[in-house]
C-alpha cells in the first residue's frame, strides 16, 4: 500500500497500526538488507504495470529479474521491499512500500531464442513480484508511478559506467479531464504477456518474443529505446525515487537506445512493432541493457488514435557461447553401390532432397530417402530441412560404385640378396583410370595389375591390395603367408691355434644344410677351389702363418651367404725375443736411453726399470735423469696362445761430461802404498773428482813409455791403461821416463796426443 506524502492532498489512509506480522517481515528485510551487498549487482531488469480497480483505486504491479546463476557470486536474493514514488505531472504527490510477494517468485523456463541453440548449463533467470494499491484521484495530469533501483552489473558492456547506473520502472496512468472526446476515466496499463529470456547465443539468430496483453483492449505499438538512471552505488535504494523527467543512460561509444548490441549488420536490433519480438543474431559474447517499450493508444470520439500511457521492460541480455545441436544426417557410405540409403535423425519437418542426377525428378521429401542411382560416379546431393525454425542446407559429394574385386594369389617365391621375390597374380577387377598397389604389411611394395614379384624379408607377412577405382573409391584385400629364414653363414676354429698346422673348424651357420669351404683364398694356386663339403671339416696348413678361410651355407641350391676371416695356424710359443737399447753418449749431456724390440709374436711389450719405473710399447724412450748403471728386464706375450718369455740386462747412463780435460800424474811410486802405484791418465769429471773415463766415450787410448835412450819399454791399449814402473817385470830403474798418449774421444772432433815425462822414485 502507498504512503501519501503529507504535502500532498490526502489520498488513502493507512491502516492505523501495522499488524505484529508486518512488524516481524520489516524486521527481518532490515536485517537481511545490512547483510546483502548495497549494489545489487544481480538484478537483471524489470517492469511495471498496474490494473484499474474501480473508482479511484489501482494495483499496481512491479516485476524485478534476477540472475540466479553461478555468476551471482554472493548468492544475492531479492529485496523484501520495494519504495516507489507517485509523481502527478513532475510533482511528487505520494510515497509507499511495496512488499515482496514471496508466493510470486518463480524461476523462468530459458530458451535461447533459436531451437538450434542449446544454452550453457548454470544459466539462471528469476523473477519476483511487489503489489501494493494506490489511490488516484481523477486529474488533468498523468500520473507516474515510479520505482529505481542500483546497481547494474559490472560486465554490462554497452554502457558507461554501468556499476554506478541503476534501474528505473515506471508505469503512466493517463489523465482523465482533458479531452472530453476520450474516455480515460478507466483505463488498465499493457502488461507483457511473455517472460523475458535473458540469454541468446553468439553467432546465431534469435528471434525473443515480447508479446503485451490489454485489458480495455487498446492497441498496442511495440519499440526499443532509451533506458534511465535510478539510483547510484552511494545510493543504490533512492526513497522516494525521482520522478520524471527522467535521465538518460550514457551508452558507451559504438552503442545506443537503437543500437543496443552494437551497430554491425549481423548485431542490429529489430522489433516487430505489431507483436514485440526483437530479432538479431549477436557477435561478442557479453551483456546487453535493451529498452523496449510497449504504448497504448485508444480511439476518441473523432476516430483518432490517442497515446495513453506506456510502460517500459529494462532488462539485460546476456550473449554467451551455445552449443548448436543440428540433427544428424546420414550420408550412404562412398562406393557402396548403386542403391544407397540417406537418413536425417529428426521426428518431424520438412525435408527437400535433390539427388544430384540430371532428371529433376530425382528428389524425395522423405527424411529417410533411398534412391537408385543408374551408373556410378560423383554426384552432388542436396538436402534442404526446417524442423519447426532449426533450418539448414546442406550438400554433399557421394560417391557411387559398384564394389570391384580386389582379389589376387600368391606363387611361388625365389631369393633375394635380404629376403624372398613373391610372385603375385592379380585375379580382380579392371579398375579403368585407377590403379592397383601392392603392399607388405601395409607398406607399398609395388604397383601395377603385374608386377615383376614383391620383396618380402623372411617371417610371417600379409601380402595386400589396394585397388582404387577412377572415380577414387578404394577396395582391399590382403593375404598371410610365412617365408623362411635366410641362410647365416659363422664358423670358428675348435681349438686355439697354438697347437700345430692342423685346424679343425665349427661351423655356426644358421639355416643352411650345403656347405662348401676354401680354406685360402688367398692362395693364387687353388683360388676358390672348393676344398671341402663337410659341416666340420679338419685341414692341414703346409706352414705356420695368416690364412684367409671362406665358407659358403646354403638352404638349397640357392640363397646362399657367404662369410670369410683370418685362420691363424701357430707353433706352440710364437714368441721371438729380439731387443736393442742405445745408451747416450757422455758428451751428449743427455740421460735418456731409446729401447726397441723387434721380435715376433707378442701381443704386449713391457719395460721394467725397476725402482726408475715402467713403460710399454715396442719402441719406448726413457728419461732416467742421472748417472748409472740400471737393470731392465723385457716381458713379451702372445695373448692367443697364453705364452710369455722374460729378458734382463742392464743399461749404462754415463757420466756427463762438459769437456775433455786429461789428468796426467807426473810421479810414480810403486811401492804399493795406494798412492801413485801407477802411472795412469784420468778425466776430470764435470764436479771437479778424477777418475777413469767411460769406456763407450773412446774409440782409441793407447800409452806407450821411453826410457831416456828413446827405448819403447812399455805399451798398453784401453781406457784405464797404465805402467806400473816395470820393465818385463822387473822393477825399472828410479829416473825420468817420457810417455806418449793416443786417443780418440767421442766428445772432440780431433784425435788426442799428451807428451810428457814421469819420475820413478823408488824408496
Amino acid at each position: 500500500m502507498v504512503t501519501p506524502n503529507l504535502s500532498n492532498m490526502l489520498i488513502e489512509n493507512w491502516q492505523d497500526t501495522l499488524t505484529s506480522r508486518l512488524r516481524a517481515v520489516l524486521a527481518m528485510a532490515w536485517v537481511l538488507c545490512l547483510a546483502l551487498p548495497v549494489g545489487a549487482t544481480h538484478l537483471v531488469g524489470g517492469e511495471m504495470y498496474y490494473d484499474h480497480l474501480g473508482g479511484d483505486d489501482y494495483e499496481v504491479h512491479l516485476i524485478i529479474y534476477r540472475d540466479c546463476g553461478p555468476t551471482n557470486t554472493n548468492g544475492t536474493g531479492f529485496d523484501l521491499s520495494a519504495a516507489i514514488g507517485v509523481y502527478q505531472g513532475q510533482s511528487l504527490f505520494a510515497t509507499g512500500t511495496m512488499e515482496l510477494d514471496f508466493n510470486a517468485v518463480t524461476n523462468i523456463d530459458l530458451q535461447s531464442g533459436n531451437p538450434c541453440a542449446v544454452l550453457p548449463p548454470g544459466v539462471c533467470l528469476e523473477r519476483a513480484e511487489y503489489v501494493s494499491t494506490v489511490t488516484l484521484p481523477p486529474s488533468d495530469l498523468p500520473y507516474t508511478i515510479v520505482y529505481q533501483r542500483c546497481c547494474r552489473n559490472p560486465q554490462v558492456l554497452n554502457l558507461l559506467d554501468a556499476t554506478n547506473t541503476g534501474f528505473t520502472m515506471y508505469a503512466e496512468v493517463p489523465p482523465v479531464l482533458s479531452d472530453d472526446a476520450l474516455d480515460s476515466e478507466s483505463n488498465s496499463c499493457p502488461r507483457f504477456a511473455e517472460l523475458p529470456q535473458a540469454y541468446v547465443c553468439q553467432g546465431q539468430p534469435f528471434a525473443l518474443p515480447n508479446l503485451a496483453t490489454d485489458p480495455d483492449g487498446d492497441s498496442l505499438l511495440y519499440s526499443i529505446g532509451d533506458v534511465f538512471i535510478g539510483g547510484s552505488f552511494s545510493a543504490p535504494m533512492p526513497n522516494p525515487p525521482a520522478g520524471p523527467p527522467f535521465i538518460n543512460v550514457t551508452w558507451e561509444a559504438g552503442y545506443g537506445p537503437l543500437t543496443p548490441l552494437g551497430n554491425g549488420d549481423a548485431d542490429a536490433l529489430t522489433i516487430n512493432p505489431a507483436n514485440g519480438t526483437i530479432t538479431a543474431s549477436p557477435t561478442m559474447v557479453g551483456k546487453y541493457v535493451v529498452g523496449i517499450y510497449v504504448t497504448e493508444f485508444r480511439e476518441d470520439d473523432n476516430g483518432n488514435w490517442v497515446p495513453l500511457g506506456r510502460i517500459i521492460r529494462d532488462f539485460t541480455i546476456d550473449v554467451v557461447p551455445c552449443e548448436i545441436v543440428l540433427p544428424d544426417v546420414f550420408w550412404p557410405e562412398p562406393c557402396s553401390g548403386l542403391n544407397v540409403a540417406f537418413s536425417v535423425d529428426a521426428d518431424a519437418g520438412d525435408f527437400a532432397w535433390d539427388f544430384g542426377t540430371s532428371n529433376p525428378a530425382d528428389t524425395s521429401d522423405l527424411p529417410d530417402p533411398e534412391h537408385s542411382f543408374v551408373e556410378e560416379g560423383v554426384y552432388s546431393v542436396s538436402l534442404v530441412y526446417d524442423l519447426g525454425g532449426c533450418a539448414d542446407s546442406l550438400t554433399q559429394d557421394i560417391t557411387v560404385s559398384p564394389p570391384y574385386s580386389p582379389d589376387f594369389s600368391l606363387g611361388g617365391i625365389s631369393c633375394l640378396a635380404e629376403g624372398w621375390n613373391q610372385t603375385v597374380t592379380f585375379e580382380g577387377d579392371d579398375p579403368g583410370e585407377g590403379n592397383v598397389v601392392w603392399t607388405v604389411d601395409g607398406n607399398v611394395a609395388a604397383e601395377g595389375l603385374s608386377p615383376n614379384g614383391i620383396a618380402v624379408p623372411p617371417g610371417d607377412h600379409t601380402i595386400g591390395t589396394i585397388l582404387t577405382n577412377g572415380f577414387g573409391c578404394v577396395f582391399e584385400a590382403s593375404e598371410t603367408a610365412p617365408y623362411p629364414a635366410l641362410p647365416v653363414a659363422a664358423f670358428e676354429m675348435a681349438e686355439p691355434p697354438c697347437n700345430d698346422v692342423t685346424i679343425e673348424f665349427s661351423n655356426l651357420s644358421s639355416d643352411a644344410f650345403n656347405y662348401s669351404w676354401t680354406f685360402d683364398v688367398t692362395d693364387g694356386a687353388t683360388g676358390l677351389t672348393e676344398e671341402s663339403q663337410q659341416p666340420n671339416p679338419t685341414w692341414t696348413y703346409p706352414e705356420f702363418g695368416s690364412y684367409v678361410a671362406q665358407l659358403i651355407a646354403a638352404p638349397g641350391e640357392a640363397c646362399a651367404d657367404t662369410v670369410e676371416q683370418e685362420v691363424l695356424v701357430l707353433p706352440q710359443d710364437p714368441l721371438v725375443m729380439a731387443f736393442g737399447a742405445v745408451e747416450p753418449l757422455a758428451c751428449s749431456l743427455e740421460t735418456t736411453v731409446d729401447f726397441f724390440f723387434y721380435g715376433e709374436g707378442a701381443d704386449a711389450i713391457t719395460w721394467d726399470f725397476g725402482s726408475a719405473g715402467q713403460g710399454a710399447g715396442d719402441t719406448l724412450t726413457y728419461d732416467f735423469e742421472e748417472a748409472g748403471v740400471y737393470p731392465v728386464s723385457l716381458t713379451i706375450e702372445n695373448d692367443t696362445c697364453g705364452t710369455s718369455q722374460t729378458a734382463e740386462f742392464e743399461v749404462l747412463v754415463p757420466e756427463l761430461v762438459a769437456e775433455v780435460e786429461l789428468v796426467i800424474p807426473n810421479v810414480l811410486t810403486p811401492n804399493a802404498d795406494g798412492k801413485n802405484d801407477r802411472f795412469r791418465m784420468g778425466v776430470r769429471r764435470t764436479d771437479g773428482s778424477v777418475g777413469a773415463e767411460n769406456a763407450s766415450s773412446f774409440s782409441r787410448f793407447a800409452l806407450r813409455v821411453f826410457d831416456r835412450w828413446g827405448v819403447l819399454i812399455h805399451e798398453s791399449e784401453g781406457v784405464g791403461a797404465g805402467w806400473d814402473g816395470r820393465i818385463n817385470g822387473r822393477e825399472a830403474a828410479p829416473g825420468t821416463y817420457y810417455y806418449i798418449l793416443d786417443a780418440d774421444h767421442s766428445c772432440l772432433d780431433e784425435d788426442l796426443r799428451e807428451v810428457g815425462e814421469v819420475t820413478l822414485i823408488l824408496d
